[in-house]
């Protein structure tokens, strides 16, 4: 029988490992996306010991409501994986916030003040964008519809878009919460007017590149990329909070990083999603 001491220390070190984010993955396969955490902390390291130059700057937009250290972590990590220098990388913080359009409207006039435009016309430089949850529909609205709803701004110029659990059909759990005056909440229910006048906005001229996680309670793994298309998925972390820690999650972080540094990529879409998850 093991001492209470040693059960102790046991539960301490596992309850570290969670927190400081060295998650256990379910063991479900997606033979389109077949990377492990393991080779991807290989493929991370080899990256920080080969950095490259960015063929443009990086915007990376925070979640509904989301802590800021969310966004400078993922900076952190990708700068590390890509050029070595977060000098390219910028911020848009979304801490308490959840209106979409005002934050989008914010992000463009960052993204000018930042780096400057070169040529053209009615839109900032060009740039790639990372959308953390609803930071992703914060970067659509601001590449497709702010010219239409803020006349004389500019647009933000989008080249590859990369969403994480993005909401792009809605969130499920945006549909069991009382809509107390939260626009970003009714924003993001399915079939919701701002969803269908985004999508109906996009013309394809920049590329969306979805990636979610699987058990998603928050949005739902479905949920997650544009009609007619289903996100790169990876499985779930075994202690729960799938949409929570998605951020953290190395196997996707490695695959956006290798399309930044113009590497090819380890995941494709194709692979439905389990049926399980068209139950949430």
């Amino acid at each position: 029988m093991q001492s209470p001491s040693l059960i102790s220390s046991c539960l301490l070190a596992v309850c570290a490992a969670i927190l400081s984010g060295c998650h256990v993955y379910e063991d479900t396969h997606n033979p389109s996306f077949p990377v492990t955490k393991a080779d991807a902390k290989i493929d991370q390291e080899r990256m920080i010991a080969n950095p490259v130059p960015l063929q443009r700057p990086v915007v990376i937009i925070g979640g509904y409501r989301s802590p800021d250290f969310n966004v400078d972590n993922l900076r952190t990590t990708l700068a590390e994986m890509t050029n070595g220098d977060k000098a390219m990388f910028t911020r848009k913080y979304t801490m308490l916030r959840g209106d979409i359009e005002k934050i989008s409207v914010e992000l463009v006039a960052q993204v000018e003040h930042e780096f400057p435009k070169a040529g053209f016309e009615g839109e900032t430089v060009e740039v790639d964008a990372i959308g953390l949850s609803m930071g992703g529909l914060v970067a659509r609205y601001a590449a497709d519809r702010l010219a239409d709803t803020y006349p004389g701004d500019l647009k933000l110029r989008i080249k590859r878009l990369f969403t994480i659990s993005t909401p792009h059909r809605g969130a499920v759990l945006a549909e069991k919460v009382p809509l107390i005056e939260d626009r970003g909440v009714s924003d993001m229910v399915r079939g919701s007017l701002f969803l269908t006048k985004l999508e109906e906005a996009y013309e394809g001229d920049y590329e969306i590149i979805p990636y979610t996680r699987l058990q998603d309670g928050i949005v739902g793994a479905v949920n997650t990329a544009p009609p007619g298309r289903t996100a790169m998925w990876v499985s779930a972390p075994v202690h729960g909070g799938s949409h929570w820690s998605v951020n953290e999650d190395i196997r996707i972080l490695v695959d956006i990083a290798r399309r930044l540094r113009g590497e090819e990529p380890l995941g494709t879409e194709g692979e439905p999603l389990p049926p399980e998850e068209y139950q949430r």
